[in-house]
């Protein structure tokens, strides 16, 4: 969780791109222009380049140079520079994070545990720098996808000077260095680029071409650098006359004009081909001298050609109107390669008005998905191909885009509806998208959703009428009738709002909230351009959880919880303990595998994260908190002799888990070893045989005798008395196991997972061995067999338990407990004296585990979202309204009412959720109608509800999971009424039954023209194609 919230705190620090793994050494190339190492390139840094000199690997100091400093010398160096900002241009470097991990724990670098520092019997000295971890297997190229934080950890260029100096690299590591990039055009942000771009670089001259080298280049390197790169791999004289060109599909490529803007400028994606075209002897190209470009990338950079056809100009509004009446619709479906000649540039398949494909750039589906559905709005589609953009372009707009956004969108559509093209790659679309949204001007998955709502909203400002717009007072309702109100709150948004898009996209909602407290009432009118409905899903779920409760007679009770289905581990501790009257401050969550604490979780840990799957144990503990001053929580585990037919390639893995481990809690000083037997004796009541003399204690003891009495020395006098403390912390907050070692003395032997081979029982908690006849019962003149004082012995062991750190003696002397200590209870080969295997696995079953539970809805349709949408909520505790009257952050009650309904209606369908625990996208089918979308009863103004009849003619899909997956798009043509499925650059028929699916997730609908048609029926274009495109 540690690892996972530190990734999304600092975002600034951490660059991936499209084509990850891709890393280069600083002494890259040789003179012969051929790269050094490998045919790519080797892992050891950044690319050298004419302009950069970065810190090279025989610059920085070895060990050896000089003596390495004390560890508060090291602590205080590099604390010094730790916490550098980024400056475009430095260098950082790329170390191992469980290197960097070890190495702040010998130095006790985040101060909160300090004992042993520096001393490598308590804390294990981290060694020279290990880089082997960030490589793929055999090489020194960078792993793909890592994580900043949880496999490697950013430090600037002092920090790893001073780190290399002090412990060296080992055999087979390198530096890693990567330089701090700066991104956006407006809004400049900087960025560690971790991943270069890669490119392939290819030779055309007059004999043809030459085979392709692979390279990596950062993303604020010019043009000019690439080319002068691209000359030395592939032996071209250095006197030679060459240009680039950008080969960004198969079959399509543009000139790059101009050689200063950078590799990002010029929008060129990790991965792609990138052609060095030579110049002929008797100075002719080999392609010609005359430009024969697809789409050329310096239009991005030097302006908008007025002769470019799309801008809104006569020809481009004639094109359109002939190419329906002449063009002939070619399938989309057969190969597109043979329509273009040499480099593709010179012959283009025509197709039908609108139905031209959108080439993905990398990772653009989202993109393309997102104007193909804008492409088929018959109203925004006409406004820009007949022109009316330029006249009402808004270039001195302070929040808007200088006109670039619309005149590249209007350029775009002229060539999807020209009829010209079957397939066209929006790169110069991309590029106007990125200079104002620097997070799309990568090569990431982004939201189609949320390209919408920047396309929109530049749209709208690119486009605004209003040419300086005047202050508004916002106003409350004050009592007045809604429509005075509605009225007022329209007209003050027109005042600052009047473009195309507010004329047909915008729409109007009415906000009620209600104090809880004074019962004031506020009514707000505010527009809307996305109708985003939530999904009605099933908003609790069932947990089955094991209680073991302090009271060791008291046999562990199966109970199943409802709790909130993306609640957190506090709402299940809170429920639990309604169920049982015990304080949930009380009570400790676990997830328990193979005999071992898997996790300990913390109350704020999320709920989404436990599976059905998963065997989650309850504690209860006598402490509120794992920082108790008096008392230590202890996790204890149960070992026994592996059998003989396990193999163990060590000879020290001679034990292995089995039981259901325990927490203990005893003081945490002055516990000798004595009283800490006793106290493990005492809570090991439920699993020992009656013959073995244990203390019985009542069941009903409260926990503060029940430790008290366990913890009694040989004379019976109390060492102390633990009661339950009336300081209620903020909830146990134990470490996890998994990162959690122990800080106990010795040093740690070699590890290895010690994992329960066999098979489990249903509960996971029962042992390879066999009671057989342990729990037989027994003649009453049976001799008791001979039982040593001690049943077992105890050591100290890492969270896994498969490594021994110490073992503890009876030498009266008090042991060192921390709250990183995990106890092992070693028992001979003939536990079965002592160990119940069969009163151990006991349990009983609350009958919360046996009550019928109502089945949930399993389908829905589009009303289901919108009567949620307008259902009444209260405002969570970490969003409060501040009420006016009283003057106080309130728990409002809030309801949403849709007011002004716009012509057309974008319906987002909030299929990606996120909360402070939990986030995942909801593969829950949502039915909706094709036509006759009637939406008469939630719409509460009079006045519109006269015609609230709409019908759809474009869907976004998106394929897969929250982490990645697909986007694709459904439109209607205009022209022919037909609909078709635009996934990337292809694009073929579509039947109406396969629109509604559980990948929808953009409806846009439109008002239909005429109020009196009839609605369709529920079932038309809905569940039942549904149901039958899903068989």
């Amino acid at each position: 969780l540690f690892c996972f919230l530190a990734l999304f705190s600092c975002p600034e620090t951490e660059m991936a791109s499209a084509s990850p793994g891709v890393t280069e050494d600083d002494d890259n190339r040789t003179n012969d222009g051929a790269v050094d190492g490998d045919a790519s390139f080797s892992g050891g840094g950044v690319k050298a380049s004419s302009t950069t000199n970065l810190a090279e690997a025989g610059d920085i100091p070895s060990a050896s140079n000089g003596t390495v400093p004390s560890v508060e010398k090291q602590r205080e160096l590099v604390k010094k520079f730790y916490q550098s900002q980024l400056q475009k241009g430095d260098s950082w470097y790329l170390v191992d994070t469980r290197w960097f991990r070890q190495w702040k724990k010998y130095v006790g670098f985040d101060g909160w545990d300090t004992d042993g520092v520096g001393d490598s019997s308590t804390c294990a000295h981290p060694g020279p720098i290990d880089q082997t971890p960030l490589y793929e297997r055999g090489t020194t190229q960078l792993r793909s996808s890592l994580l900043d934080e949880m496999d490697y950890t950013l430090v600037p260029d002092n920090v790893w000077k001073e780190l290399h100096a002090w412990f060296g690299l080992a055999d087979g590591s390198e530096a890693i260095c990567r330089r701090v990039v700066e991104f956006g055009m407006f809004t400049k942000h900087c960025k560690v680029e971790v991943y270069l771009i890669e490119f392939k670089l290819l030779k055309v001259e007059g004999s043809g071409e030459s085979k392709p080298v692979t390279m990596g280049f950062s993303r604020s390197d010019t043009v000019n650098e690439v080319k002068e790169a691209a000359m030395k791999a592939l032996n071209v004289p250095a006197e030679s006359e060459c240009r680039l060109w950008d080969r960004y599909v198969t079959s399509s490529m543009s000139l790059i004009k101009d050689e200063i803007q950078t590799v990002q400028e010029a929008g060129l994606y990790s991965g792609q081909v990138v052609c060095l075209e030579v110049k002929n002897t008797d100075g002719t190209w080999p392609q010609g001298q005359q430009e024969k470009t697809y789409s050329t990338s310096s239009s991005s950079s030097s302006g908008y050609s007025s002769n470019n056809s799309g801008y809104g100009s006569t020809s481009s509004t004639s094109n359109y109107s002939s190419s329906y009446s002449s063009a002939s619709y070619t399938s989309p479906s057969s190969s597109s390669s043979s329509y273009f000649s040499g480099w593709g540039w010179s012959s283009k398949r025509p197709s039908k008005p609108g139905l031209c494909g959108l080439s993905n750039l990398g990772n653009t589906c989202f993109m393309n998905s997102a104007l193909q559905c804008m492409s088929n709005t018959p109203v925004l589609t006409r406004y820009f191909l007949g022109g009316k953009h330029v006249v009402e372009l808004n270039k001195d707009n302070p929040l808007g885009m200088k006109g670039k956004i619309a005149f590249a969108y209007a350029s775009l559509l002229g060539e999807v509806w020209g009829g010209r093209v079957s397939t066209t790659a929006p790169r110069d679309f991309k590029y106007a998208v990125g200079q104002f949204a620097p997070q799309f001007s990568g090569f990431a998955q982004h939201d189609s959703h949320e390209l919408l709502a920047f396309l929109m909203d530049g749209l709208h400002e690119d486009l605004n009428r209003i040419k300086k717009k005047p202050c508004v007072e916002l106003k409350d309702s004050g009592g007045r009738p809604d429509t005075v109100v509605a009225k007022e709150a329209w007209e003050n948004h027109l005042k600052r709002n009047d473009s195309i898009i507010v004329d047909h996209f915008q729409g109007q909602f009415k906000s009620t909230l209600v104090c809880p407290k004074c019962r004031h009432v506020s009514v707000t009118f505010d527009p809307f351009m996305f109708l985003s409905l939530p999904l009605p899903l099933a908003k609790t779920r069932q947990l089955k959880v094991l209680l073991i409760r302090l009271d060791p007679e008291t046999k562990p009770t199966y109970y199943s919880v409802m709790v909130p289905k993306y609640g957190c581990v506090k709402d299940l501790k809170n429920k639990l303990g309604e169920m049982t009257s015990i304080a949930p401050e009380y009570l400790v969550v676990t997830d328990v595998y193979n005999h071992r604490f898997h996790k300990l979780f913390a109350d704020n840990d999320g709920l989404s994260g436990i599976q059905e799957r998963d065997y989650i144990y309850v504690y209860e503990v006598s402490v509120t908190r794992a920082d108790d001053p008096d008392t230590v929580v202890l996790p204890v585990y149960h070992r026994q002799p592996r059998s003989s037919y396990y193999y163990s390639y060590s000879s020290n893995l001679t034990l292995q888990l089995f039981g259901l481990p325990i927490l203990l809690c005893v003081p945490r000083k002055n516990t000798t070893y004595r009283s800490l037997y006793k106290a493990l004796q005492a809570q090991l009541r439920r699993c020992m045989k009656d013959s073995v003399p244990v203390r019985k204690i009542k069941a009903t003891s409260s926990p503060a005798t029940l430790l008290s009495m366990a913890m009694e020395d040989d004379s019976g006098t109390e060492m102390q008395d633990f009661s339950k403390s009336d300081n209620i912390g903020d909830g146990l907050e134990l470490m996890d196991a998994d990162n959690a070692s122990s800080s106990n003395g010795g040093t740690p032997m070699e590890t290895s997972v010690l994992e329960n081979e066999s098979n489990t029982t249903s509960n996971n908690i029962k042992g390879d061995d066999s009671d057989k006849q342990a729990d037989s019962p027994q003649p009453d003149n049976a001799t008791t067999p001979a039982v040593k004082e001690d049943n077992f012995t105890i050591a100290t062991v890492n969270s896994y338990g498969n490594t021994l750190l110490e073992e503890l003696h009876d030498d009266g002397k008090p042991v060192k407990l921390t709250n990183r200590t995990y106890l092992a209870l070693d028992w001979p080969e003939e536990k079965s004296c002592a160990y119940s295997e069969k009163r151990s696995d006991e349990f009983e079953e609350d009958d919360s585990c046996h009550a019928n539970l109502t089945k949930a809805k399993k389908s829905f349709d589009l009303y289901d979202c919108l009567k949620l949408f307008t259902t009444e909520e209260q405002l969570g505790e970490d969003d409060p309204w501040f009420c006016p009257k009283c003057k106080e952050h309130q728990q409002a009650m809030k309801k949403f009412d849709l007011w002004k309904l716009p012509d057309v209606l974008v319906i987002h369908l909030k299929r990606f959720s996120y909360n402070r625990y939990w986030r995942d996208k909801l593969e829950t089918l949502i039915s909706f109608p094709l036509r006759g979308l009637d939406l008469t009863a939630v719409c509460i103004d009079e006045a519109n509800q006269a015609n609230a009849m709409y019908d759809l003619h474009a869907v976004s899909n998106h394929y897969g999971g929250l982490g990645g997956g697909h986007y694709t798009a459904y439109g209607q043509n205009e022209k022919d009424g037909a609909w078709y499925s635009f996934d990337d650059s292809s694009v073929s028929d579509a039947r109406e039954s396969e629109l509604v699916s559980k990948s929808a997730y953009v409806l846009f609908y439109h008002r239909r023209k005429s109020a009196d048609q009839a609605p369709a029926t529920q079932a038309e274009g809905t569940a039942a194609d549904a149901d039958a495109s899903l068989e």
